[in-house]
């Protein structure tokens, strides 16, 4: 059968072939539907409030500077067959890689002017050089149907509900009385401008903490802030998450088609990632996308993550330049730059694929032990060089990490040797699930989309090691469940072409009995089982009968299915009964389309953990407007709450940090690279003590007690500015020390007096 599109052969020597060349109005058609989509997402946008001018200029600002580069980049090291899809969205990633160093340099500098000179000069640079200006004008575009960029669109739709719940609950001013944004973002802001004005030189909201983070997101978006004009937090709040949807689904396919060829396989493979829940058998509903705005981070890892395997999978069919070979090293730095949990699953997959070529293709083992090292390589630097050896409080504890997961948490707790363990194994089968269709590549001997094709073990080993990681490692605030998120995009791309290979030649007749018996069993394993079983309390044989009645009803359509297949039965009772199972998550998915909507953040009490008034905000743009980039700034508050409750401080308060732009003295202290290092497990970060108390006692006293030997000793920090939350301390008053600049209802800015 075919799908429409050119299926480029795949050797072991040259790779893939130039695929048949199309006049441009498929190229077109295709450019026009994805900017279209953009388009209606950066609409909804600025229907959310982002100024339409800001719109306009990050849009130049990305294009330009971002995009343009980026694009050049990557055709000047892919072979001459691609993709426009291929090109936009691993653009996208080198772009975003372009960014980085850039705006290193531009936040040193505090330069708009400098952050744009590294993008200009690369593109220059390219253009000029005739070999790179050969490749790139020579590279080609496969052609692709008229409706794949119509699915992608549709695809990307899956984002849409949590967007709106997104811009609902974090808007970019405030009613009155107060608001209550989600708590991290305010955090990400104040990241983002550290980048944008200071570059990546200390903590924003701790004086002299080091900068270890993946903060290439924060650098991305600190390039858009300098050069466009626009606040950080309409780049934040308001057009990074409008943007990544579309690129993220434009990089899965992106990855199908360089690993497949085939439109079908990039069609299934968006649609599992963005339209589809896990295996679920207990008829509750749920999505479980690859990307969601309360994490920015997320969506660029995993768009240079699709990238690295795609020009990965470049090098294993064949194309082994230099350009490619340092372009992997790169990416490789990028993607664990932006989130420590993109990279590990690129070298897991090289890890596996090695092993399967020990076993099934031997003439694969060097270039793949050469690629894998340079993957490490790219790790190694990002996390011992760049990050000072900082894992963001992620540690091995496959016990604590089990205890914590919603399997053991929904039979009420277990302490049993045997249930962890088998808790632990259904995590990793359920993280997996998307991954089921591709289990006819492995039943498939041959070297293109089957065993003995190394990208299948590079694929694979990547989703398992997602699937692994939330069931052996703990993080603060469960981030270590990024893996198995980061993982979905490779598990849905092994579905895609898993589930191409079984219906290439197949009648017509089989596979509409297929996808019968899948729809039904599905439906049936989703409703059934918790109908037919009674689920009580610390009883595990509730959930396991439920897991066994879902199983058996999936399996026994494969099996039906299978009598129809005289050929490969096998494969075929897997690919059904393994269709089947995805399909739960489907039908879970729907069925949450339907529940109510998180309803927008409404005015309430001021005193709710976590509120903010419109007046904090005000009061700290105020410092940024009127201060240095390098001034410090005070604040007397560091809790989500006005003040600590029965002694304990949520320390995940970044408001003056994010809205000033400034160095904090010390603000909140959640999230610090000290503070997750110290409390790694046991005691939760976001709730422990500071661990500088003097500087807290100076910071505090000044608002309580004002003295000239404070002044002069905050002073000698550098502090400039001092910000005053009214509801923390109601009646400050800080002359002679410092003069009154601004004051709301809420808070003031007060300018530190020179001692």
């Amino acid at each position: 059968m075919t799908d429409g599109t050119t299926t480029p052969k795949l050797t072991a020597s040259r790779g893939l072939t130039a695929p048949r060349i199309t006049g441009w109005w498929g190229d077109i058609w295709t450019a026009a539907v994805l900017l279209g989509a953009l388009a209606v997402f950066c609409g909804y946008a600025v229907h959310a409030g982002l100024p339409a001018a800001s719109l306009l200029r990050l849009v130049v600002a990305l294009v330009l500077l971002q995009w343009l580069p980026g694009i050049l980049l990557w055709r000047s090291v892919r072979p001459r067959a691609g993709w426009l899809i291929e090109d936009l969205a691993c653009g996208f990633a080198a772009g975003f890689a372009v960014s980085v160093p850039a705006q290193v340099i531009g936040g040193y500098a505090d330069s708009a002017l400098v952050s744009a000179g590294l993008p200009v000069a690369i593109t220059v640079a390219l253009l000029a050089v005739p070999a790179t200006r050969r490749r790139i004008v020579h590279a080609e575009w496969s052609p692709s149907p008229w409706w794949l960029p119509l699915v992608m669109g549709f695809a990307a739709l899956g984002a849409v509900r949590g967007l709106r719940t997104y811009f609902r609950q974090n808007r970019l001013d405030w009613p009155a009385p107060s608001g209550l944004p989600h708590v991290d973002q305010y955090f990400q802001i104040a990241m983002t401008n550290e980048l944008r004005f200071r570059g990546p030189a200390n903590w924003p909201m701790i004086v002299d903490e080091s900068f270890d983070y993946h903060w290439f997101t924060h650098a991305w978006m600190g390039q858009l802030s300098s050069v466009a004009g626009v606040p950080a937090a309409e780049v934040v709040l308001r057009f990074a998450p409008a943007v990544l949807p579309v690129v993220a689904v434009g990089a899965i396919a992106a990855l199908a088609l360089r690993v497949t060829g085939s439109a079908l396989a990039a069609t299934i493979a968006v649609l599992v990632a963005m339209w589809s829940n896990y295996i679920n058998l207990w008829h509750t509903t749920g999505n479980a996308g690859p990307i969601t705005p309360e994490s920015p981070t997320l969506a660029p890892s995993l768009i240079v993550l699709l990238a690295l395997v795609s020009l990965v999978a470049i090098r294993v069919r064949g194309e082994r330049g230099i350009g490619s070979a340092v372009g992997v090293v790169a990416l490789a730095v990028v993607a664990a730059g932006a989130k420590g949990s993109a990279t590990p699953l690129v070298v897991a997959g090289l890890a596996l694929a090695v092993v399967a070529a020990l076993l099934w293709s031997r003439r694969d083992v060097r270039p793949l032990i050469t690629d894998f090292v340079l993957v490490t390589a790219g790790l190694l630097v990002s996390m011992k060089v760049i990050f000072n050896g900082s894992t963001d409080g992620l540690a091995l504890n496959p016990r604590e990490a089990v205890q914590r997961s919603w399997p053991i948490s929904a039979i009420g707790g277990s302490q049993s040797t045997w249930l962890l363990v088998a808790g632990g194994l259904f995590m990793v089968v359920w993280g997996l699930s998307k991954a089921g269709l591709g289990v006819a590549l492995l039943l498939r001997p041959d070297r293109e989309l089957g065993r003995r094709d190394p990208m299948v073990w590079v694929i694979l080993g990547g989703a398992i090691a997602g699937a692994f990681g939330p069931a052996l490692f703990v993080q603060p605030g469960l981030s270590q469940n990024y893996f198995r998120i980061q993982a979905i995009p490779l598990a849905a791309v092994l579905s895609g072409a898993g589930l191409y290979v079984w219906l290439r030649g197949r009648p017509a007749v089989q596979i509409a009995a297929a996808a019968v018996a899948a729809v039904a069993a599905g439906v049936l394993a989703w409703r059934l089982p918790v109908a037919l079983v009674t689920i009580h309390p610390h009883r595990p044989s509730g959930p396991f009968m439920v897991i066994l009645i879902g199983l058996l009803i999936c399996a026994a359509a494969g099996v039906l299915v299978a009598l129809l297949d005289r050929r490969q039965r096998i494969m075929t009772a897997c690919v059904v009964g393994a269709g089947a199972l995805v399909l739960t998550g489907v039908v879970s998915l729907v069925q949450s389309l339907r529940d109510t909507d998180i309803p927008p953040s409404r005015p309430g009490s001021a005193a709710r953990a976590g509120a903010v008034t419109q007046g904090e905000l005000d009061a700290a743009t105020f410092i940024g407007n009127h201060s240095a980039p390098d001034d410090l700034v005070m604040t007397n508050r560091h809790c989500t709450t006005i003040r600590p409750v029965r002694g304990v401080c949520e320390s995940r308060r970044y408001v003056v940090a994010a809205y000033s732009g400034r160095q904090m003295l010390v603000e909140g202290w959640g999230y610090a690279p000290t503070i997750t290092a110290k409390y790694v497990e046991g005691r939760t970060s976001i709730t422990a003590p500071f661990f500088d108390p003097a500087l807290l006692a100076l910071n505090d006293s000044f608002y309580t007690a004002p003295t000239s030997h404070a002044a002069r000793a905050l002073w000698d920090e550098g502090v400039r500015w001092v910000y005053v939350d009214k509801r923390t301390s109601p009646s400050v008053d800080l002359r002679p020390f410092a003069t009154e600049m601004y004051q709301n209802s809420t808070a003031s800015a007060w300018k530190l007096t020179r001692p």
